[in-house]
């Protein structure tokens, strides 16, 4: 696991493997569908060669540019950090072996799939640990739906368990009304905080149920609007991760 550009990993929980080629194959498809057309994303056959790897043989994975960086999702522990250096997105997309190798030393060869959709891949369930993806797809409905968007952040919290740190993500925006947080795909229980606040500890404390507040370890903000954003930047951002042009932004 690497700490360097972003992150940790983002998300681990338990996977249910399916009958398809790669436990991994699905879930590669499906996210590369939730992020749209508008986002540079390519799904990879990845043959790893080293018995004693959390991953299996083969896995499946989607690579995917947002914020100036690429990162890399399969469905057996979520998204993390695929760049190694910030502002060397197109170089890095012609090194993905030497990417792969740093995420996992058996990672020695790999094909990036054609871009047609398997038909199978539309109207699935829940993406399995997609709380990255969903948090970008969130605030993408937020900005269709019209809502005055002020500013727009993913918060990723790390918590201990056993063996390790896991981390979490939600999307946090700001309107008039307050401090807004969309939790996964249910936006119905999503919270509103009147006080605003930049400090990710405070906030995940509030988010957390009080008997997981001890666990909490850090957090990191990694912003997708800033306040100062105009609204063509709202605008080509909406495009960007996928929604259609043409919709009526405001803030």
């Amino acid at each position: 696991m690497r700490y360097l550009t972003a992150s940790l990993l983002l998300a681990i929980s338990p996977v249910v493997v399916g009958a398809i080629d790669s436990p991994t194959q699905e879930s590669a498809w499906q996210a590369r569908l939730m992020l749209g057309e508008g986002v540079w994303a390519k799904v990879l056959r990845i043959e790893n060669d080293n018995p004693a790897s959390p991953y299996p043989a083969t896995v499946y994975a989607t690579v995917f540019e947002m914020g100036g960086i690429l990162w890399f999702y399969t469905g057996m522990d979520g998204t993390q950090s695929f760049s190694l250096h910030r502002g060397r997105v197109e170089e890095e997309k012609g090194e993905m072996d030497r990417l792969l190798r740093a995420i996992e030393p058996g990672f020695k060869r790999h094909d990036v799939l054609p871009d047609a959709m398997p038909v199978w891949a539309h109207d699935r369930g829940p993406l399995r640990n997609g709380c990255f993806i969903n948090s970008l797809v969130a605030l993408r409905d937020a900005l269709e739906h019209g809502v005055p968007i002020k500013q727009a952040r993913l918060l990723t919290y790390y918590l201990k368990r056993r063996g390790g740190v896991v981390g979490h993500t939600v999307l946090v925006y700001q309107t008039d009304l307050g401090l807004h947080v969309v939790d996964g795909p249910d936006k119905d229980s999503t919270p509103v905080f009147l006080h605003a606040t930049d400090d990710g500890l405070e906030l995940a404390r509030r988010l957390l149920p009080s008997g997981q507040r001890h666990r909490l370890v850090t957090t990191r903000w990694f912003e997708l609007i800033s306040p100062a954003a105009d609204a063509d930047t709202r605008a080509d951002w909406l495009v960007v991760v996928g929604g259609r042009p043409g919709w009526a932004l405001a803030g």
